[in-house]
């Protein structure tokens, strides 16, 4: 049985409006899980909390803080996570979802219409291949170790524009792990931590910001 019914558990303050629209894209991810591995399998029953509940708290440490005027750019959102969350939670502002698998893009694209989401679009390729310099604002969740999201990412973002990654408390190995050149491109700094009632661990918000 899955938890997707328990949302208030970990998110107390969830508005019923976002409680059903949650609920609906839990149902959509289940329905194509089976063919595109969007979730873990071991991680159905537990969604409400490791991806819904994770996505909107970490995404509340900051999304408000953001300039509203830039589009927001979900970095490896194959299945929607944070991207669609945050496009749920702020209707005002605009998101551009960057996977590169073009069935994943598929599925995005299905999940948007179904959600009659009109503030987010998809863009079916590699982060590579965004204009030099065309983001401002990012976010990432799982889309890849730190040293080489930072080096795919590194052309696509401005000068002064920032990305908001969603990482463990051990964030800090990963960032052990860059390569010294890595430091020349961007500053990392810890953003925010949150935690997901009813539990005491503890998750990070790292911001990288392009040199």
């Amino acid at each position: 049985m899955s938890d997707i019914n328990s949302l208030k558990t970990f998110i107390p303050e969830l508005s019923p409006l976002l409680e059903a629209q949650f609920i609906t894209f839990y149902e959509i991810v289940l329905k194509y899980n089976g063919t595109l591995n969007l979730i873990s399998r071991s991680t159905i029953e537990t969604a409400g909390e490791k991806h819904f509940a994770d996505s909107y708290l970490g995404l509340m440490t900051f999304l408000n803080l953001l300039p509203p005027q830039h589009k927001i750019y979900d970095f490896g959102s194959g299945n929607g996570f944070p991207g669609i969350i945050a496009a749920l939670t702020d209707p005002s502002r605009h998101f551009v979802m960057v996977e590169r698998d073009q069935r994943k893009a598929e599925f995005l694209r299905t999940a948007i219409s179904l959600l009659k989401l009109d503030n987010i679009e998809v863009f079916a390729g590699n982060s590579t291949e965004l204009k030099e310099g065309q983001c401002f604002l990012g976010i990432s969740r799982a889309m890849a170790p730190l040293p080489r999201f930072l080096l795919e990412t590194r052309s696509a973002v401005q000068s002064g524009g920032k990305v908001y990654i969603f990482k463990s408390e051990q964030w800090t190995r990963e960032m052990g792990a860059c390569p010294p050149q890595i430091f020349d491109f961007w500053e990392i700094d810890f953003h925010s931590s949150y935690v997901i009632p009813p539990h005491k661990k503890e998750y990070a918000i790292i911001c990288c910001t392009r040199l």
